[in-house]
């Protein structure tokens, strides 16, 4: 692969693009208003940035990575559609209705290959799950609850609902769905103003997702910092948690009476599955997005007209 990309945006997440990207040996330039970033990432990388104009027009750079505020990106997705890029944004994709509608009209014929950054689908320990899922290991999966808790980053122009509960949606999205098809419903969602008069901070929804019942806690005033997801099924259950090593990241509850529904406290076994992990969720995303650059075949999950209608009901419900 020669070197085929810019990533617009070089703050905490956007360095972490480009660091993959420069390992990868397909970066060609990047750009960041903010001019401290700008010249720690060129000294750092060993690379020159480019103005977003030079980037758009340069006919050798083809795929375009959006890592910049989520308010910001529906302006910089239209100019790379505009000029026929392939496109890479991170979540969330944009922050309103309006902004969303606007977007869907553009990509309804658009054939170049785009993707969201719903990056926890190409991670070991959701993939093994969905493979637990699938096999029927505990039986039936009865329902879903996720919890997403830590102390900021506060932010003005997106609840907590929406900087938190987007990866969250994508994980139960792909867990539950078959054969490509997804369904949503908002059931209710909750939520109270604490930090921030703005945005609020905190709160907890129900939704049906692809009929399931999921459950969300969000919070960025949380003292803790928690990102676990808890799988009910008929024979057992399944803890994973991010914050744990890799050894320890599933867990799984069963019963020594097969039947974890019928089944008290004495019953329960706890055993951990290790997961083995030889490369970064973020390094096996990106290598998704441009092996289906290189294919022309549009990413399976995650592109942007996936992703149109889950955040229908992510921002309807926000």
């Amino acid at each position: 692969m020669n070197r085929r990309c810019a990533v617009i945006g070089s703050g905490y997440w956007g360095e972490n693009h480009i660091r993959i990207l420069s390992n990868l040996n397909i970066l060609n330039t990047f750009y960041d208003k903010n001019v401290k970033n700008k010249l720690s990432i060129e000294k750092k990388y060993n690379i020159k940035s480019k103005s977003i104009n030079s980037i758009l027009k340069d006919n050798s750079i083809d795929c375009i990575f959006i890592t910049t505020p989520s308010d910001t990106h529906i302006e910089i997705l239209k100019l790379a559609i505009k000029y026929n890029k392939n496109i890479f944004v991170e979540k969330p994709l944009v922050t309103n209705i309006n902004d969303l509608n606007e977007l869907r009209k553009l990509i309804k014929n658009y054939k170049k290959i785009t993707m969201v950054g719903h990056l926890m689908i190409y991670h070991g320990a959701i993939i093994k799950i969905k493979e637990l899922i699938k096999n029927k290991i505990f039986g039936n999966l009865k329902f879903i609850e996720f919890f997403r808790r830590n102390f900021g980053k506060i932010r003005n122009n997106e609840t907590s609902f929406m900087s938190f509960t987007p990866h969250d949606f994508s994980i139960a999205d792909f867990l539950t769905s078959k054969d490509g098809k997804s369904s949503f419903k908002c059931i209710r969602n909750n939520y109270s103003f604490y930090r921030n008069k703005y945005c609020y901070d905190m709160g907890n929804a129900k939704f049906l997702i692809n009929n399931k019942e999921c459950y969300f806690n969000y919070s960025w005033i949380s003292p803790e910092k928690t990102r676990t997801i808890n799988l009910y099924f008929e024979k057992g259950i399944i803890v994973f948690d991010d914050l744990k090593s890799w050894d320890e990241k599933l867990l799984l509850i069963k019963s020594s009476k097969n039947n974890i529904i019928n089944s008290e406290r004495e019953d329960i076994n706890r055993n951990f599955l290790p997961i083995n992990s030889s490369s970064e969720p973020l390094e096996d995303e990106i290598k998704t997005f441009m092996n289906s650059v290189i294919n022309s075949e549009e990413v399976k999950f995650t592109s942007i007209k996936k992703c149109i209608d889950i955040y229908k009901n992510i921002l309807t419900a926000n």
